[in-house]
Order: C-alpha cells, then structure tokens, then sequence
C-alpha cells in the first residue's frame, strides 16, 4: 500500500512538471506582447482645455500715435541692420517656384456649441496637434468620434464622459491594429489585437491586458490557447477543451 501511495506522488509529481514546462515554454512565445498604455486626451476646465483659450502676447495696447511712432522706429531700425544688397547678373533670373504649401490649422473648437459648451457636432484641433472630430455632449467627447493622436495613433469609435467606451478600433504608426471593446478609456472586453509581425491574440481583455480565456496564434500558424490573467497564462486549454 504504501509503495502505491509513493507511485501516485511521483505520478502527480511527474504531471505538475510537464504541465510547468508546457506554460513555461507558451509563455516564451507570448513575451513582449504588452501594449503601452493608450495615451490620454486632452484635460479639461470646465469644458476646455486649458490651452485652448491662449492670452493675448501682450494685455497693454499703447494709444493709437504712440503704437505708430513706434512702429515708425522699429521700421529704421530694421533698414539699418539689412544688409546692402550687391548686383549680379543671376540676381535677373527668376526663382524656381516652390510648391504650395497647405495651410496648417489654427487650434480651436469648429462646430455646434450650447450654453457656451460644445455640443453636438464639431471638430477640435489642439495646440499639441492632437485632433479630434464627432459629436459631443456638455463639452465632452460622447457618442462616436475619431481622435487623431499627435503621435499617430488613430481611434475611431465610441466615447463616454470625454474617454474612448464601447466598441470602436485602434490603429497604431507601427501598422498594428486593435478591434473590439473598450471601457473607460482602456482596452477591455472582448476584442483582437493584430501585430506588426502579424501575429494576432483573439479573446478577452482587462485594462489592455490579456485576461480571460484567449487564442494567440504567430505568423507560422502555431497557436496558444490559455486562460490568462494580467498577461500571464494560468492555464493551458487543450483543443478537445477548446471546442466544447
């Protein structure tokens, strides 16, 4: 009897280890798929940014003959410093033309507003470069919008109280790509992210991290299927599992 009992302990001991080496060996093709957290938009007062109402460069203005006097002088100091300008026969030849150049966007608000807050329709361009255009609600992002990161990161989909909620997709500078739901600003739900080396993870989210049950599958074909907390694995599932 008690050799059976020895026999059954190094049998459970024996399935522990090849069961430690299987996540062990998954969890060395699944390192560095963390995302970065999603950048956040812009902070409000009162509905604004706080950039958006710039100040004005200088909030004394001089009488009208004194701002001439010194307009008058700044005109002679330039004249003084300007370089004499030599002639050369070149200097006849016309310049290449240079192509146009579009005119940037100046930052401010552009649509519906009500009671002095944005709503319903518009477009917002801000001093950073950040771009958003959709509809909105007491002066915060709501309903659908897509938001233009300054750094290239794209967001077209649903807001809630001024943050990224519900379903909606994200596209990154480095061609990856994500598609599913998001709650309170982050990715969480259910949803696929797609790689830059197309690699792909399929299955349920929490905080932009892999958490729930999921499908990781590499460019080669060879997938992962797994329960996964926080970006770790808890548990391997096996196929005859996975179709259940």
């Amino acid at each position: 009897m008690k050799t059976f009992f020895v026999f059954l302990f190094f049998l459970s001991l024996f399935f522990y280890s090849s069961a430690s080496d299987d996540i062990e060996s998954a969890e060395s093709l699944t390192e560095g798929r963390e995302i970065a957290p999603l950048p956040q938009t812009d902070e409000r007062i009162n509905g604004y940014r706080e950039d958006y109402k710039k100040p004005k460069e200088s909030l004394i203005e001089l009488p009208k003959k004194y701002r001439k006097k010194e307009k008058e002088k700044e005109a002679d100091k330039k004249k003084s410093t300007e370089p004499v300008e030599t002639f050369h026969e070149t200097s006849l030849l016309p310049e290449p033309l240079k192509p146009a150049e579009k005119p940037k966007p100046k930052p401010g608000y552009y649509g519906e507003t009500f009671d002095g807050l944005r709503d319903g329709k518009g477009k917002l361009i801000l001093e950073n470069g950040d771009v958003y255009e959709g509809h909105w609600k007491e002066g915060r992002k709501e309903g659908h919008g897509i938001y233009v990161y300054a750094n290239g990161i794209k967001y077209n989909g649903t807001w809630k109280n001024d943050k990224m909620d519900g379903y909606g997709s994200l596209i990154f500078p480095d061609g990856s790509s994500y598609y599913g739901e998001f709650e309170d600003g982050a990715i969480s739900g259910n949803g696929t992210f797609k790689y830059a080396d197309k690699a792909e993870y399929s299955g349920e989210w929490k905080n932009g991290k892999w958490h729930g049950r999921g499908r990781f599958r590499l460019a080669n074909g060879r997938e992962i299927n797994a329960v996964f907390c926080d970006q770790q694995i808890v548990e391997l599932i096996k196929p005859e599992e996975d179709s259940e």
